[in-house]
C-alpha cells in the first residue's frame, strides 16, 4: 500500500516573530495570510510576550511541532524510499 498523503512545511514556519511584526500581523486581521487568529491571552501578564518567551512547552514544541511535522517525513523515508516496512505494518 502506498503512503496516503504527502507532508510539506507550513508557509508560516519561516516567519520569525518579534513584538513589532506580531502587532502588525494582528492589525492585518487576515489569518490566511499571517497565520495569526488573535492576540495571545498571556499578554495580560506583566512583562510577558510570546515572541520573547524562552520556556519549553512540550505540547507546542513536540506534539504540535516536530512530531507533527517531522515524524511523517521520517516515516515517508522508511516506508516509501527505504521500504523497511509498509503502511499497513505501521498502523497495526
Amino acid at each position: 500500500m502506498e503512503f496516503p498523503f504527502v507532508f510539506t512545511e507550513s508557509k508560516y514556519r519561516d516567519k520569525s516573530r518579534n513584538e513589532q511584526n506580531y502587532e502588525e500581523c494582528l492589525k492585518e486581521n487576515d489569518v490566511s495570510k499571517t497565520g495569526m487568529k488573535e492576540n495571545c491571552i498571556f499578554h495580560e501578564y506583566k512583562n510577558f510576550h510570546v515572541t520573547a518567551n524562552k520556556s519549553v512547552d512540550l505540547m507546542h514544541d513536540l506534539l504540535e511541532g516536530v512530531l507533527k511535522s517531522d515524524s511523517p517525513l521520517v516515516l515517508n523515508i522508511y516506508i516509501k524510499e527505504k521500504k523497511l516496512f509498509d503502511y499497513n505494518q505501521f498502523i497495526e
